[in-house]
């Protein structure tokens, strides 16, 4: 973390007392950026943690109020006739308190209501495939949506997702595999949703090494909510690397060798896998006729890998993270169940 340059003044916390939360942002990018660029957030009740690569200036709470006062009371009852409760009838009651975040460019966002993202940058400028949005806090690599511009080529970016390339704090490129660039005059009103990557990693598990074993890792199977089409990807790491999974590359030990087998897969369906992916009548999991209307589906993948320890990740790949179908859906994992055995000696 950072604590040159006023360090302690880049700092902001905030608590969520519903929730059992606690966030707090600091300044913790390669980038020289003035804003905080970071948030730990931290659930005290259960001591679990992660890290958002976002930028909040300052937290606040903001409490709703239900029902309606003078100003909305025709929003409810267009006339008299159809206001039909008794005058000392209460209708209007204090929500819990929500927590309110505030970013570098003045846009506010409510915490904690889900996972899906809004708008909380504004482009100032496009010139080909270089974005002008002053103090953007991103990072070279990021994904971005953008929405709502005004200009010529609106209709080819509005509503696209893309990587970004960090030129300076007040710019970046937008890297498109269909080779999408803004042409003509932009007239304004583009805004930026910024897009995150999840990634969860568990513990490394020795779970032979009491007998001074490795670790055979077979059969995995995972329990998430279903979706309409999405997926993710799910990384094995092997062997106290938590760094290179050993499900994607090459097939060690030979060099330049594409991976074909489901061994070496990494993508994991978190829908039926039925004939929304293109699969025909005949190929369909055997799962898929109570599937479909399962709230939780189990899903397989399997493997026959051995390492010292074993480590699982799961995240969204860059194809994923491209796609508006999968990188807008809510990912939720209810359990794991691992196929592990005993394997050859320690060296």
């Amino acid at each position: 973390m950072k604590t040159v340059n006023n360090g302690n003044e880049r700092m902001t916390a905030g608590r969520d007392y519903i929730n059992e939360w606690i966030y707090f942002t600091y300044p913790a990018s390669n980038i020289d950026y003035v804003f905080p660029t970071q948030t730990l957030f931290y659930n005290y009740r259960d001591r679990s943690w992660a890290v958002f690569n976002e930028c909040y200036t300052t937290y606040g709470q903001f409490q709703k109020a239900s029902g309606f006062i003078w100003d909305t009371v025709g929003f409810v009852y267009p006339t008299w006739d159809d206001w039909n409760v008794p005058w000392d009838f209460g209708t209007s009651t204090l929500d819990q308190p929500l927590v309110v975040g505030g970013n570098q460019q003045g846009f506010i966002m409510v915490k904690g209501i889900g996972t899906g993202e809004q708008s909380s940058l504004y482009i100032k400028d496009i010139s080909g495939n270089t974005i002008t949005s002053p103090d953007h806090c991103l990072s070279t690599g990021d994904f971005i949506q953008i929405n709502d511009t005004l200009g010529d080529s609106s209709g080819i970016i509005n509503g696209q997702i893309f990587q970004v390339r960090v030129i300076d704090k007040d710019s970046f490129f937008i890297l498109s595999d269909d080779g999408l660039e803004w042409t003509g005059t932009y007239f304004g009103l583009g805004t930026i949703i910024r897009l995150y990557r999840p990634y969860i990693q568990t513990k490394q598990f020795p779970v032979s090494w009491e007998m001074g074993r490795k670790t055979r890792l077979g059969v995995q199977q995972y329990l998430f909510t279903r979706t309409s089409d999405a997926e993710v990807q799910i990384l094995i790491f092997l062997s106290q690397n938590q760094d290179n999974p050993y499900n994607t590359g090459p097939i060690y030990p030979a060099p330049n060798t594409v991976n074909s087998s489901l061994v070496y897969t990494t993508k994991m369906f978190t829908c039926p896998e039925s004939i929304n992916l293109g699969l025909t009548q005949f190929k369909k999991n055997l799962q898929m006729p109570t599937a479909v209307q399962q709230e939780q589906i189990w899903h397989r993948m399997n493997t026959s890998l051995i390492g010292d320890t074993v480590q699982l990740g799961i995240t969204l790949s860059d194809d994923q993270m491209k796609n508006i179908d999968v990188v807008m859906d809510e990912i939720e994992l209810h359990s794991v169940i691992i196929d592990l055995s005993p394997a050859g000696l320690l060296a």
